[in-house]
């Protein structure tokens, strides 16, 4: 598998972790909005939605690294091609 292959592989990953993530935090939102309509203590569930978030941040932060490089690999992989073209003539 070459780099750039694996990069996408990758990429695929983070972006489910991204959605997982998004999902994770919107329901973790709902209950911690449930609970102080019921006038239930939040602090545990407030607790679980700040790890949400910052994982989610992570998750972001990973996927956004991941396309960055797939970009730098894209355009290497680009200047090969075009350096053998111009190489044959």
């Amino acid at each position: 598998m070459d780099h750039l292959a694996l990069i996408e592989e990758h990429l695929a990953a983070a972006e489910r972790h991204v959605e997982d993530g998004e999902r994770h935090v919107a329901l973790q939102r709902e209950i911690v909005s449930k609970l102080e309509g019921n006038g239930s203590d939040t602090a545990t569930a407030r607790q679980l939605l700040s790890t949400f978030e910052e994982t989610l941040a992570w998750h972001i932060v990973d996927r956004d690294r991941l396309i960055r490089e797939k970009v730098m690999q894209a355009a290497k992989a680009n200047k090969r091609i075009r350096h053998m073209r111009w190489s044959r003539q």
